[in-house]
């Protein structure tokens, strides 16, 4: 890949940008485990996109998801 697409690729807005590796993912042939699983995480991703989208999803904003990390990180380490 050339710097050049790279920056063309990266100046797109995010949706179309995630959108663009979606497609290219897909364009991979199947041929190693990791590559399935890879699809299947990639399935995941999509169907929690979808329900985030339909507003079946709740939010949490990032301080209290770090808030919690940093909890359990804590417990683990005791």
């Amino acid at each position: 890949m050339t710097q050049r697409v790279l920056e063309l690729v990266m100046a797109l807005p995010p949706s179309e940008r995630a959108e663009l590796a979606e497609r290219r993912w897909e364009s991979l042939p199947d041929e190693s485990l990791d590559t399935r699983l890879a699809r299947e995480l990639a399935e995941e991703v999509g169907q929690r996109r979808g329900k985030l989208h339909r507003g079946e999803s709740p939010l949490h904003e990032w301080s209290e998801v770090k808030a919690e990390l940093n909890a359990v990180v804590a417990q683990v380490n005791a």
